[in-house]
């Protein structure tokens, strides 16, 4: 079981400015190079949204782990690796091609699938009192997973799983 999902490949790779052969996220920010800022930034339904980073804070990463958990309480469960209504899960179906993860139609599948839930998970969520509090960070969260991964499906070829 993974925690994080991450780029199959990043759409950064032709551009990024890079310490010790590896793509330096600071440096590539601060040129204007990072794609997940920049389409970030640009979109209006999220770019006030707090993102669910992967766990070392890398942009362009999702906390797949939390994805689960979002995914599950739209039929009002806590459990971040329980099944769900919808049928799909941040880890994907296991390994397609050989690569483990979710490609690049299944990405903009899923995230096709979550927009179009975004009302009966808003629904869920407000019907139970133990999220009374977080009620909107959730809903924001369930945008915010939906928009990742359609960006993953059209910038960076899918996801891929990290442990």
């Amino acid at each position: 079981m993974g925690l994080d999902n991450i780029p199959k490949k990043y759409p950064c790779e032709s551009v990024a400015s890079k310490t010790d052969g590896r793509i330096d996220c600071d440096k590539t920010k601060a040129c204007g190079n990072c794609t997940w800022e920049n389409e970030y930034k640009s979109n209006p339904l999220v770019k006030d949204i707090a993102p669910s980073y992967g766990l070392f804070g890398t942009s362009c990463w999702y906390r797949g782990k939390y994805g689960n958990a979002l995914l599950s309480m739209i039929d009002g469960n806590d459990d971040p690796y329980a099944d769900n209504t919808l049928g799909i899960n941040f880890y994907g179906d296991g390994f397609a091609n050989g690569d483990e993860g979710i490609d690049a139609d299944d990405c903009i599948s899923m995230s096709e699938l979550m927009a179009d839930n975004t009302e009966k998970f808003a629904f869920q969520i407000k019907s139970r009192k133990e999220y009374a509090e977080r009620e909107k960070d959730l809903i924001q969260d369930w945008i915010y997973a939906s928009w990742w991964l359609k960006f993953a499906g059209e910038k960076c070829n899918g996801s891929s799983i990290w442990y």
